[in-house]
């Protein structure tokens, strides 16, 4: 478990946990911003920023290089899981609503992205990953909703034309989800039977050969891919990130004083894990990048 160690510019230190060789922690863990609800959605973006959500806040966040914490968007309807896509545009999951939004980074606003499947809004999107020829894979689960408006909990994919497919249901509250670098795997997290499924992707939107890619000790959330495959998978119970790699094995954990809900690449070096933990977001140097990152 990291304990406090010092502070810098008014940011708490922590001492890095256990390395996981080749991984990391490359130094020590640092509280990049802290004082919020129930941080959510990291999502590096290119110039070094960090945006995240505070979902019970209801507010999208901001957060610069230098430490500064903006205010990026408010009244966001539970927004959650956040991606920068190719042009720079925010994509969200907007869980109360029932659909995904693009935000303006420069303003906060929000515009419809994908509402419905079949002319019926979805559940409570959740989490998303982008591919790189513009499309969206998202998990839409239901929370505290006893029927849905899609009747069952699945997962979709919004194509670059805007098109949207189903591409598995009946999942047992799908959440955090992550793509392979060679966009061959697709992860999604099923938080009621502590099972990570993995997804052949035969082409972009298109799903083949599900099968458990691992099992872990208690239910998870928000997962991340780095650019060598090794796939984070939060465990908000033990306070700890457990890091598989692309084979499934167990590489190490990675512990927080903070039980933490999500991870992402972000820097502009790609080389810093964020990990958001209830009313922190924690910073860690890693060896490895994410992916997307030079």
């Amino acid at each position: 478990m990291a304990v406090l160690s010092t502070t810098l510019l008014g940011s708490v230190l922590l001492l890095a946990p256990p390395v996981i060789d080749g991984i990391g922690p490359a130094g020590e863990v640092r509280v990049a911003t802290e004082g919020l609800v129930f941080t959510e959605g990291p999502a590096g973006g290119p110039d070094g920023s960090l945006y995240f959500s505070d979902p019970p806040q209801q507010k999208i966040y901001e957060l610069k290089e230098d430490g500064t914490r903006r205010l990026l968007a408010e009244n966001t309807h539970m927004c959650n899981g956040l991606a920068v896509d190719r042009k720079g545009m925010i994509i969200a999951c907007q869980g109360a609503s029932g659909k995904l939004v693009s935000i303006d980074p420069a303003t906060g606003a929000l515009t419809p992205f994908a509402e419905s499947y079949k002319g019926v809004r979805f559940n409570q999107p959740n989490d998303l990953v982008l591919d790189s020829v513009g499309g969206v894979y998202f998990t839409d689960p239901m929370y505290g909703l006893p029927n849905g408006p899609q009747k069952t909990m699945g997962l979709y994919y919004v194509a670059s034309n805007k098109e949207v497919a189903r591409l598995a249901e009946g999942l047992p509250l799908p959440n955090g989800i992550g793509l392979s670098p060679d966009e061959k795997t697709l992860y999604v997290v099923t938080i009621r039977t502590k099972e990570l499924l993995a997804y052949s992707v035969k082409s972009p939107g298109v799903l083949i050969d599900r099968r458990v890619f691992c099992t872990t000790a208690t239910g998870s959330d928000g997962i991340t891919v780095d650019s060598a495959g090794n796939v984070y998978v939060t465990q908000p119970s033990l306070s700890a990130i457990d890091v598989f790699s692309p084979a499934g094995k167990k590489l190490g954990s990675l512990s927080f004083e903070s039980r933490p809900a999500n991870c992402g690449f972000g820097g502009k070096d790609g080389k810093t894990l964020f990990v958001t933990a209830r009313k922190t977001v924690y910073a860690v140097p890693m060896y490895v990048r994410g992916i997307g990152f030079k």
